[in-house]
């Protein structure tokens, strides 16, 4: 866990098994107090600007970017590694999935499209040309 400030309000994150718990106690960035959970694979970068003995963190997604000022900087240095860490996991397994669709079963599903009449018979060839 990391806590931080924002603009006086007290931040805390929290790692979890498929994302991050956020904790605070004000309004930033859009969101009142309370909590609020961001997944790993909404997550799009992290950066962790150091200083001597505090740096300010900040986590970009598609929709918002959280930023938490006065974090120890060897708590911000450990939570960024497992983040990190975390991040490239999520990819991993997001790709190591995608991979274990068969192209039999993407011309299985094509034709099942074709005899519903959801796409046309030159689309099924297309599809079926890119798969074998």
């Amino acid at each position: 866990m990391v806590v931080g400030h924002h603009e006086g309000n007290k931040i805390e994150l929290k790692l979890e098994k498929d994302g991050i718990s956020l904790k605070k106690s004000g309004r930033i960035s859009g969101w009142t107090k309370g909590e609020k959970f961001v997944e790993y694979e909404d997550i799009t970068g992290i950066e962790f600007k150091k200083g001597v003995l505090w740096g300010d963190l900040e986590i970009f997604t598609s929709g918002m970017k959280i930023e938490v000022e006065r974090v120890k900087k060897n708590e911000g240095d450990a939570f960024v590694t497992v983040l990190r860490n975390k991040l490239k996991e999520t990819r991993e397994q997001k790709y190591e999935n995608a991979e274990t669709i068969s192209p039999m079963d993407e011309i299985k599903k094509a034709k099942e499209l074709l005899d519903a009449g959801a796409i046309t018979e030159e689309e099924y060839e297309e599809i079926k040309k890119k798969y074998l």
